[in-house]
């Protein structure tokens, strides 16, 4: 949605024969594919990890400009994540959700006091304060049923998981198809279309998968079975449809 303002500078902008002020305008990229390509085209990019601030540093120079008058951007990983691909965000929230958060020391204070007219000084502890309990993370339920876009590929994906990552065994089908819902279910969001093309949103399912095994905690599902089902789920629902 574009605001007011936005709208009547269009269309005096338009009138005028003027592109809109890049400076202001609230308009999406997309708006202007044809100063994208220009810019695209003309300019050369360089890319390192600052390990010690933990950032993406991407230098970008155009036209006759040389490396050191380049423009270097300082990207954070959650600048990265959010205006780039919100669900690749969200993952990462929810991975980051299960890490416990340090507890506290509790610290004591020696407190000097006058003790009547002979000068002399008491140390006395001071009684701690109680703190309040630390709230547990909540935990992902997983889904005892799903009913969704993907549900034909239930079935599929629980066959998949037994025969092909835990050889066979059975003893775990309820954990099993409790997993196989739940990841269809995300799934409807992370499948857009050639999601199986874009890294950030292989990257995303990815995370996913990760964040899931865990949760489940089936015996014999691990990390290692991450690009397996991501294998799986390139073949059955590429495209984000459902088709394969």
């Amino acid at each position: 949605m574009l605001s007011a303002d936005s709208v009547i500078a269009l269309i005096l902008s338009a009138y005028d024969g003027r592109e809109p002020n890049l400076r202001t305008n609230r308009e999406p990229p997309e708006r202007f594919r044809h100063l994208n390509e220009r810019i695209d085209a003309g300019c050369t990019l360089d890319a390192e990890v600052d390990l010690e601030d933990g950032v993406l540093v991407v230098r970008i120079w155009a036209g006759t400009q040389t490396q050191e008058e380049a423009i270097e951007l300082r990207v954070p990983p959650s600048e990265l994540l959010y205006h780039l691909d919100r669900q690749a965000y969200i993952s990462v929230l929810d991975v980051l959700q299960g890490a416990m958060p340090a507890e506290e020391e509790e610290r004591t204070e020696l407190v000097e006091e006058e003790a009547g007219e002979s000068g002399e000084f008491v140390s006395e502890e001071e009684p701690a304060v109680p703190s309040e309990p630390v709230a547990e993370p909540v935990r992902q339920q997983l889904l005892d049923d799903y009913q969704g876009r993907f549900r034909e590929k239930v079935h599929l994906l629980y066959e998949f998981v037994v025969h092909r990552l835990l050889g066979g065994r059975g003893d775990q089908k309820e954990q099993v198809h409790r997993f196989a819902n739940t990841l269809l279910d995300e799934m409807e969001d992370l499948a857009v279309v050639d999601w199986s093309r874009r890294e950030s949103k292989r990257a995303a399912v990815r995370v996913t998968l990760k964040r899931l095994i865990q949760i489940a905690a089936i015996d014999g599902l691990d990390e290692e079975a991450i690009e397996p089902l991501l294998d799986w789920l390139r073949r059955e629902i590429e495209n984000g449809n459902g088709h394969g």
